[in-house]
């Protein structure tokens, strides 16, 4: 593992910059930025909190907890304590007054104009219907469907809402094929919501947050869907990264689990309150607490067949295969086995 870049605060949510390719894009708190991890440059937003619609450092967001792009030059952000959806626009660097829901202004409601969140936290496009992003929210206990395609304030619906069962939903990813979602939430837990049934489904947690307990967190975040049957979690109060196995529902862990900025080797190496994950081009990016961390050429599959046996391949040279929807990257010796 080595640092990638050093950041101003939180990285609540990074993704390969399809405006400027090769770079990566990631919300430091109250700002969009971008960087080659050289040099890092401000889009939009400051280190201080606020709201504004003008453009580059003169926008003001509270909290830019996740975005997702639709297009190289269309972002959608979530202002998570103005409680809407905000869209930029990559050849200007200035964001719409409310794209979805009515900026400082929470509630519940549905709709177009009158849609209203409660503390909004991840955005990630529905991969079983186009035009549309999946909205987790913390205050609402929901996900929540945006439409993307219609003109002026965006239609707003309820994918899934309950009081009781899915306390403040956080990270959510979906798996390609069936479109079945895993979702963080309160009390430490990770959860599977069917998509056709919307069944709930706790995968791991007993509300404690302790380690290493099997499949249990501490204030889980971000997560990725890493082959067929494994979840890699940013585990933030835990200081590490687990990867959690859908068949077993035990857990493996990457690094020390003692906060800090260490680089090196897996079994050595330290994270400080990781938050959100990303692949891209086969390396591993992991945001946190004023850093954005990068495992070099990490294959997309992680194998778990023998009980906490983790093994990573790495490789100077890999091979991108797509096998049933799901990238596999098959790569050269050497080979590292590593033993939790």
């Amino acid at each position: 593992m080595t640092t990638f870049a050093t950041t101003d605060s939180n990285v609540y949510h990074i993704e390969a910059d399809q405006y400027v390719p090769g770079n990566i894009l990631f919300s430091d708190r109250h700002a969009l930025k971008t960087t080659d991890g050289t040099t890092t440059w401000l889009i939009a937003g400051s280190s201080s909190s606020g709201y504004s619609t003008s453009s580059g450092s003169s926008a003001r967001f509270n909290y830019i907890t996740g975005f997702h792009q639709v297009s190289a030059t269309r972002v959608f952000l979530v202002d998570h304590r103005n409680h809407c959806m905000r869209m930029l626009d990559r050849t200007s660097n200035a964001s719409y007054v409310s794209y979805a829901g009515y900026c400082c202004s929470r509630g519940y409601a549905d709709g177009t104009s009158r849609a209203r969140f409660y503390y909004p936290w991840s955005a990630i496009a529905d991969k079983k219907a186009t035009g549309r992003l999946l909205v987790t929210e913390w205050g609402n206990h929901a996900i929540r469907h945006v439409y993307t395609h219609y003109a002026g304030y965006q239609y707003v619906s309820t994918f899934y809402r309950s009081t009781s069962l899915l306390q403040n939903p956080k990270g959510i990813t979906q798996e390609y094929t069936s479109g079945n979602l895993f979702i963080t939430a309160k009390a430490h837990n990770v959860y599977k919501l069917s998509y056709s049934s919307k069944a709930l489904t706790p995968l791991s947690g007993t509300g404690s947050g302790g380690f290493p307990f099997q499949a249990e967190f501490k204030d889980p975040r971000d997560l990725l869907l890493i082959g067929q049957h494994t979840i890699l979690i940013a585990d933030e109060e835990n200081h590490r990264l687990c990867a959690l196995d859908l068949n077993s529902l035990m857990t493996s862990s990457l690094c020390s689990g003692t906060s800090g900025t260490v680089d090196g080797n897996l079994t050595a190496c330290s994270t400080n309150y990781p938050q959100s994950l990303a692949v891209v081009n086969g390396s591993l990016f992991i945001g946190q607490y004023q850093a954005i961390r990068k495992i070099e050429g990490l294959c997309h599959q992680l194998f778990l067949n023998y009980g906490n046996e983790v093994t990573f391949k790495y490789a100077g040279n890999c091979i991108n295969t797509l096998i049933s929807n799901s990238l596999t990257l098959y790569c050269k010796l050497p080979t590292v086995n590593i033993w939790i």
